[in-house]
């Protein structure tokens, strides 16, 4: 009788382990199935980063591009009011001309004279 009762006693316990055991492995299943779950979301959030990094890079250059568009389009736009001035006032433009070239030769004759050429003007 002794032994039935200790047999039934271990039978039960070694089914309260299995059935712990099932429990754990279970745990185990829904933890590996949630790890799998927050990779899958950190590659979607990263993969969303870059592309948010590369449209803004894209936008950046977008702007940058129109940018440097419209600065050549004012320098055209002034370039030609200059030219229209110039046409409509050709003797102030001559003289304007004129007193940018005497400005530009005036500065290379009047250049400072350095102490070699000193010395060899002595000479």
């Amino acid at each position: 009788m002794r032994a039935q009762a200790a047999a039934d006693q271990a039978q039960a316990r070694a089914d309260e382990g299995v059935t712990t055991a099932q429990r754990a492995q279970g745990s185990a299943d829904s933890a590996a199935q949630a790890a799998a779950q927050a990779q899958g979301s950190a590659n979607n959030a990263m993969t969303a980063a870059q592309s948010a990094g590369s449209a803004a890079q894209a936008a950046s250059m977008a702007a940058q591009s129109a940018g440097s568009r419209a600065d050549s389009l004012e320098t055209r736009l002034r370039s030609l009011e200059r030219w229209k001035w110039a046409k409509t006032h050709p003797k102030k433009a001559k003289k304007h001309h004129a007193r940018h070239h005497h400005a530009k030769h005036n500065a290379a004759l009047h250049r400072p004279v350095t102490a070699d050429q000193t010395s060899a003007q002595k000479m």
